[in-house]
């Protein structure tokens, strides 16, 4: 199933019949991480530009750092769709947390797929808005930096500058447009994870 697809409107029981459905591959995961290791993380574009969808350093603690999905200067934001991808030999992902995401605005509750065990180093994203029946629910409209997700990921060993970054390619953002939602061009940026 196309990254496409899974954006285009669905409705709510769809969507947690789907969720369901892959509950397996989403969510948290439990890859080890060494204890006494302090990790990091250093995004490539510590101030983003406007139309972008950047990697963000959060919280870290010992071997765990939060990565922000960060989103900059997008008008009616509805969905996005991308793949992180990582060198799962010095990195593990330990889950993500959609809870302060900016599709929240509005009291909405938005659909997000989250699949790390189907490619190993590869985090696949999906993470929309539902489309009420009327096809009247908008986008956000970002000005400032907001986290569209946030995901933690755990140092393996010690490692110097281990990349965490979009994949060239799969990265979709789309606004509300009905009935699939129009494209909206946006740069990537990652950054790197280092641990000591």
């Amino acid at each position: 199933m196309s990254r496409r697809c899974l954006m285009a409107r669905v409705s709510r029981a769809t969507a947690a019949a789907v969720g369901c459905l892959l509950l397996l591959s989403c969510g948290k995961t439990n890859n080890p991480t060494i204890t006494g290791l302090v990790a990091s993380f250093a995004p490539d574009a510590p101030s983003p530009a406007d139309g972008s969808v950047t990697l963000q350093a959060g919280q870290a603690t010992g071997a765990l750092v939060e990565v922000r999905v960060s989103a900059r200067g997008i008008q009616d934001l509805f969905g996005a769709a991308f793949w992180i991808s990582f060198d799962n030999t010095s990195v593990s992902f330990a889950g993500y947390d959609a809870s302060t995401s900016l599709l929240r605005d509005g009291g909405e509750d938005p659909f997000v797929l989250v699949n790390s065990v189907e490619q190993p180093g590869t985090v696949k994203v999906v993470i929309t808005r539902l489309q009420n029946a009327g096809g009247t629910l908008k986008g956000v409209d970002v000005t400032d930096p907001r986290d569209l997700i946030v995901f933690t990921f755990g140092a393996r060993k010690s490692v110097a500058g281990s990349p965490i970054t979009f994949v060239d390619g799969p990265g979709e953002v789309h606004d509300s447009a009905t009935p699939q939602g129009n494209p909206i061009a946006v740069t990537w940026t990652g950054g790197t994870l280092t641990a000591k």
